[in-house]
């Protein structure tokens, strides 16, 4: 089994809402390299707990197996392989809108 752990930023400051995109330090195999996942706000919606509301955003990035060292495959009979190289990542995100905290206040 494969472990993955990633540390995300925003990719431009400041973050476009409207097409957002993170740098994320992703790390599989003890080894970490940079990933860009490109954004898309979804908009508002009300909240679950019936106060507030929700913004969503969905986030997708491409990467190759063969960078973090996961080279195990097997030749079909028909021909081809078993796995292929890409990966395809899609992170979904509900985030709750909260009252702003001032410091000191």
């Amino acid at each position: 089994m494969v472990e993955a752990d990633f540390d995300a930023r925003p990719a431009e400051d400041p973050p476009d809402l409207a097409t957002p995109s993170t740098l994320v330090d992703l790390t599989i195999r003890d080894q970490t390299r940079p990933v860009a996942f490109d954004g898309e706000f979804l908009g508002f919606y009300p909240a679950m707990s019936g106060s507030g509301r929700r913004a969503g955003f969905h986030f997708e990035a491409t990467l190759s197996r063969n960078d973090w060292g996961l080279t195990w495959n097997m030749a079909l009979e028909a021909g081809g392989w078993l796995v292929g190289d890409e990966i395809r990542l899609e992170i979904d995100v509900a985030a709750d809108e909260t009252a702003a905290v001032v410091a000191g206040a």
